[in-house]
C-alpha cells in the first residue's frame, strides 16, 4: 500500500473521532439554545444580567449534563451504527453475532470486567499518590458530570453502563480501528485508536487507564473481528465499578495483600482475554 492510501486510511480513522466530538458539542449547544428560548419566553425579571445568570446556573447543573449525555449517546448509537454498517457491508452481521461462540466466552467477559476494574482502581490510586492534583481534577470532573457513586442517577447509569459503551465501541473499535487497520499494521492501528480513546476522556488520569483498556479491546477486536464482544466487555467493565469498589474495601491494609490483589487481577485479565479469544469458532480477522 502506497503512502497516499495510508494517508487516506489515517484520515478516515480520525473522522469518526472528530465526528463524535462535533456531535457532543453540537447537541450541548442545541440544548442551551432550547433553554435560552424557553427562559426568554418565561423570564419575569427586568435585567438581562439576571436572565443570563439564571441560564448559566442551569447549564452547570447535573440535569443539563444528564440531558446532553443521554441525547448524545442515543443519537450517536444511531449515527455510528449506520456508518459502521456501511463500512463493513457484507461482514456487518458477522461482526455482530455470538452464534457458534463457546460458552466460556461469558465467564471470560465477567473476569475481564472484575480484574480490569481492580487494576484500574489501584492504578488511579497510585497515580493519585504521585500526582494529587490529577486525582483531585478527576474526582471533580466525575462529580460535576454526575458520574460518581454518590451522584449517579438512573438515567446517567443507563448512559454510563449501556449507551456510552455502545457508542464508544462503534466509534473507536468499530470505525476508527477498522479504517486504520485497513492501511496499517495491528500495532500502529491499535495504538492510535487507544491513544484517541484516551484523549476522548479529556482528563489525564482517565486517559491513562482508558488507553490501556482501549488497547486491550483493540486486541480483542483484532483476534475476534466481533464488535459485540468488545461492547459486552466495555459494558461489563463499566457496570462492575460499584461492585469492585465495594469488594476492595474488604482487602486488608498492607503491601502484601495489595500486591496479591493486583497481581491476581492482572492474571485474571490475561486469562479472560485468552478465554474470550479462544471462544471464537474460528480465528479470522475481518477487514
Amino acid at each position: 500500500m502506497n503512502e497516499r492510501s495510508k494517508g487516506k486510511c489515517f484520515i478516515n480513522g480520525l473522522l469518526p473521532v472528530i465526528m463524535v466530538f462535533i456531535l457532543q458539542n453540537a447537541l450541548a449547544i442545541f440544548v442551551v439554545e432550547l433553554m435560552f428560548v424557553w427562559d426568554a419566553a418565561t423570564f419575569k425579571g427586568s435585567r438581562y444580567s439576571e436572565f443570563l445568570n439564571g441560564l448559566l446556573e442551569k447549564v452547570q447543573t447535573q440535569g443539563f449534563n444528564t440531558a446532553v449525555l443521554f441525547v448524545y449517546s442515543v443519537v450517536g448509537v444511531i449515527v455510528f451504527a449506520l456508518w459502521y454498517k456501511k463500512f463493513y457491508k457484507n461482514h456487518f452481521k458477522q461482526t455482530l453475532t455470538l452464534r457458534g461462540y463457546k460458552p466460556f466466552l461469558y465467564p471470560g467477559i465477567i473476569l475481564f470486567a472484575l480484574g480490569g476494574q481492580v487494576v484500574c482502581e489501584y492504578l488511579i490510586n497510585a497515580i493519585g499518590l504521585m500526582f494529587p492534583q490529577l486525582l483531585a481534577d478527576y474526582a471533580e470532573i466525575m462529580e460535576k458530570a454526575g458520574l460518581s457513586e454518590a451522584s449517579m442517577t438512573p438515567l446517567l447509569a443507563v448512559y454510563a453502563i449501556i449507551l456510552g459503551p455502545i457508542c464508544e465501541e462503534l466509534v473507536f473499535r468499530g470505525l476508527c480501528y477498522g479504517y486504520l487497520r485497513s492501511g496499517f499494521s495491528f500495532w500502529v492501528a491499535c495504538t492510535v485508536q487507544a491513544l484517541l480513546f484516551g484523549a476522548f476522556h479529556l482528563n489525564m488520569l482517565q486517559a491513562i487507564y482508558a488507553f490501556i483498556m482501549g488497547f486491550a479491546l483493540g486486541f480483542v477486536m483484532e483476534k475476534t473481528g466481533n464488535l459485540i464482544i468488545t461492547i459486552l466487555l466495555h459494558i461489563a467493565f463499566n457496570g462492575s465499578s460499584l461492585l469492585v469498589a465495594t469488594l476492595l474495601q474488604l482487602v486488608p491494609d498492607g503491601a502484601i495483600p495489595t500486591f496479591g490483589v493486583i497481581l491476581g487481577s492482572m492474571i485474571l485479565v490475561y486469562i479472560s482475554i485468552y478465554m474470550v479469544i479462544r471462544s471464537k469458532p474460528f480465528v479470522e480477522r475481518i477487514s
